[in-house]
């Protein structure tokens, strides 16, 4: 089946033969592809045919005469609300022959333009071959788009990464590289001076407290 899949519920439902639950699944595969974009309407129907046939010998009859419901009402505007409706009566009343037409007419001309789970499924589904080509002037045009990351243009991240960047900017990252050795050394000269000048300094003291000693 390329999009139903059935599952424990049905099972259950097809085992004990219970009609109301197995209208209100596949009145819920209607109202999440209400364009009938897929298959699965169908495939569904077909599988509670095929699943009855092997557990009870005989096919489990869902579908019903038509008969008009205490409050279904006719509207030329058709609109979200009414079509929720006419699912409504549907799963109270499970005639297809007289109802699934016209909730499909109906749901294509609510939903168009109108994203639905079972376009999305269809979409999903779709082959790579079926997908719209992009030519060479969308690549052409993708070459001509210049993302950015971390404020760089693609550009210039790319010539960062392939190494031409450098090799075009030798003479600055030397001048940079020198400038930061002279910056080191000049730090280690200045600490050992202050390192030197401190030791002088306790021994100066180291000596007038000797003499202070002597004199005493």
């Amino acid at each position: 089946m390329k999009y139903f899949s059935p599952n424990a519920t049905y099972d259950k439902a097809i085992s004990e033969q219970d009609k109301v639950v197995l209208k209100a699944l596949l009145v819920g595969i209607i109202g999440a592809d209400p364009t009938f974009a897929t298959t699965e309407f169908d495939e569904a129907r077909e599988y509670i045919k095929q699943k009855s046939l092997v557990l009870h010998g005989q096919e489990l009859k869902l579908e019903e005469s038509y008969i008009v419901q205490e409050d279904e009402f006719e509207k030329d505007n058709w609109d979200e609300e009414y079509y929720k409706l006419n699912l409504v009566w549907l799963q109270d009343n499970f005639a297809l022959d007289k109802r699934l037409s016209r909730i499909k007419e109906m749901g294509k001309i609510v939903y168009q333009g109108k994203m639905t789970l079972g376009k999305s499924k269809y979409n999903n589904r779709r082959t790579p071959s079926q997908a719209k080509p992009e030519g060479r002037s969308a690549t052409k045009k993708a070459t001509d788009v210049r993302a950015t990351g971390g404020g760089l243009s693609q550009d210039r991240l790319s010539h960062a990464t392939d190494g031409s960047w450098l090799n075009n900017n030798k003479k600055i990252i030397t001048v940079g590289i020198l400038i930061v050795l002279i910056i080191i050394i000049a730090v280690a000269v200045i600490n050992k001076s202050k390192t030197k000048s401190d030791d002088q300094s306790n021994d100066n003291g180291s000596i007038i407290t000797e003499t202070s000693t002597v004199n005493g």
